[in-house]
């Protein structure tokens, strides 16, 4: 939750050949569940670049939708909003 942001984020990152193996999809996953139990309510957000899609992917595949085209410290962002549960 950086102290710039409204609201908490949920992101991830990969070392180089290690995508497309569903560990940023689990490890998310994982790391949402306990946002919601450890933060009780409210939504999570995720700021992706426009051109990353692996990332984009991993986004809507845990249900995230597309909230605005931004930028976040000065770069083109993404907005995914995940819904609570």
């Amino acid at each position: 939750f950086p102290p710039d942001l409204a609201e908490p984020e949920l992101c991830w990152s990969l070392f180089p050949g290690n995508m497309g193996k569903g560990y940023a999809t689990e490890a998310a996953t994982a790391a949402r569940g306990w946002a919601y139990e450890t933060l009780r309510g409210g939504s999570l957000m995720s700021f992706i670049h426009p051109e990353n899609q692996p990332s984009r992917a991993v986004a809507e595949r845990l249900g995230a939708t597309l909230d605005a085209e931004t930028t976040l410290r000065g770069m083109p962002r993404l907005l995914y909003r995940h819904p609570a549960p």
